[in-house]
Order: C-alpha cells, then structure tokens, then sequence
C-alpha cells in the first residue's frame, strides 16, 4: 500500500511520523511524504529582478524546507521510505489533489486551547471532508498505535443511514489483530415522530426507548448480511450529545481506533453523522479512520 503522509514542516512533523510509522508496519505501507510549501515560486516572480537580497533569502529557506523534508524521510525506516515532494499551491486543495495518486492520506491532530483541533485547523478539516481516498487522523496527544498486537477497532452507525464499508475496510486492513465493535445513540424522539411510532410524549431512558428494538435488530441483521462479527453498543440519554456518548465510550473501552464514514452531500464531501463526527474526530484522542 502506499500511503501519503500531511506533514506541517512548521508543526512538529516528527510527532507525525513517529505515530505514522506503527500504522504503516500493520499496514504494510510505503510512506510519501507531502507538505505544500511558502517558497516554492520563483523569487523573481514574487519580488521582481532587483529584489537580489530578498530573493537570495527566499531561496535559502525554499532549500531549507527541501533539507527538512530529506531529513523526515531519512528517519522513517528505509523499508517504508517513499517519496518526499514539496507541493505548490492553496494548502488542503493541493494535498487532496496530491492524495487522489495514493492509497489514502495519515495526518496529525494537536489539542490547542484546551480542544483538539486538526492541524492547521481548518486546511485539515477541509482535507478530512474532500479527500477521495481513506484519511488516517492520529491524535499527537492520544496513545500511539502499537506496530503489532491486538487493536480495538469502535465504529458509530446510524441505524437510519447503516454503512458498514469503513468497518469492513478496517477489519481487512488490521486483519485478525482486529476486535470490531460497533455503536449506535438512539436518537431523541420529537412529537411528530412520537406520533407516528404511536407512544406518547416523555422522557425515555436505553432500556424502554421506543427505536430500541427496531434499532437492534436492523443493526445486527446488517451485521450478519455483511459477514462482520462484531459487539454492539446502543446509547441513549436524554439531553445528552450523541459526540459526547460516543466519545465517553471509545475511553472507557480504550479504544485504539475509531472508525467513521464520510457521505457525499450538496456537492460537499459531509461526515456521516454531520456535526457528530466532525466532533469526534476532533475530540477523541484515538487514531480515527475516516472512509468515503
């Protein structure tokens, strides 16, 4: 597999590289480094011909970024060692272009002001949204993955709208060292929806919630139909985010790796789930896979 890793040059690259080199031994994976550069233009096309003294500048750090970049390659075991290549132009555009040539894409997360926030905030966002190809998002403040031993592989599903394609890809790219589990939150119930499953108006809690069953058994009858061997979950609490339930969840179960799903939607690449995966990706500080 060959596999294209973000890297901010500016950002602690090697934090990167340190928890994508363990991901890359269970995936058998050749590692391409990528960063988009702020000197890859000719000089004299940014300060003209008689700029010498600036232009000599703007290529002594252009030079460096390349330097750099030589030098992160040479730290990834040589069995892995790929390609490393300074990218022109708009950050994300230019690294989910560069992404369509690979297998998928691995970048890193850092928690700033007190919440996870992708590296280079919103460039990353936009990446995890618009990539084609799978995206590997590794919290530099969470646990490193191990390169081998068992792993513990969580993916949300919606009942309403079940994909289990990301499981599945996860189950074949960690092979048997893999323990699938899946979970689902019930969601609250609003008057017309209360009246067309015919129960009145109240407070439900996990154990009596009238989607309960329906939920269930839809999600386990997939399961089986998808030949996926895997425990469930179900979350319910009034009031609550679902992002904050399943959160709470992949720490107590420890997780190493969430599993999320991305849909195409209004011409925008949207998280399954919306506003509750883009939080979890955010929030937990587990490796997350994130599959169109």
């Amino acid at each position: 597999m060959e596999w294209m890793v973000a890297v901010d040059l500016e950002n602690d690259p090697g934090e990167v590289l340190t928890r994508a080199v363990p991901l890359a031994a269970r995936l058998g994976a050749t590692l391409h480094l990528r960063t988009v550069s702020r000197f890859a233009w000719d000089a004299t096309d940014v300060f003209g011909a008689g700029s010498e003294a600036l232009a000599q500048e703007w290529e002594r750090r252009r030079k460096a970024e390349v330097a750099r970049l030589g030098e992160l390659r040479g730290s990834i075991p040589e069995p892995m060692q790929g390609t490393a290549e300074l990218l022109e132009g708009r950050t994300a555009a230019a690294l989910v272009a560069e992404a369509s040539q690979f297998d998928g894409v691995i970048i890193g997360t850092h928690g700033r002001t007190g919440v996870q926030r992708l590296f280079l905030g919103s460039v990353a966002e936009r990446v995890v949204r618009t990539c084609s190809v799978p995206v590997w998002v590794l919290h530099l403040q969470g646990r490193p993955l191990a390169p081998d031993g068992p792993l513990k592989v969580l993916a949300p599903v919606d009942p309403n709208d079940l994909d289990l394609q990301p499981l599945q890809r996860a189950s074949e790219w960690l092979g048997e060292a893999a323990t699938l589990q899946v979970a689902s939150v019930l969601r609250s119930l609003g008057p017309m929806q209360m009246a067309d499953v015919g129960v009145p108006s109240r407070t439900w809690t996990l154990d009596d919630h009238p989607q309960r069953l329906w939920a269930e058994r839809r999600v386990t009858e997939a399961l089986a139909d998808a030949g996926v061997s895997a425990r469930c979950h179900w979350l319910y609490e009034e009031g609550r985010h679902p992002a904050a339930l399943l959160a709470e969840l992949a720490e107590s179960l420890e997780a190493d790796v969430l599993v999320l799903a991305t849909h195409g939607r209004r011409n925008l690449q949207r998280l399954a789930y919306g506003s509750v995966a883009e939080r979890l990706v955010r929030y937990v500080s587990c490796a997350t896979l994130v599959v169109r």
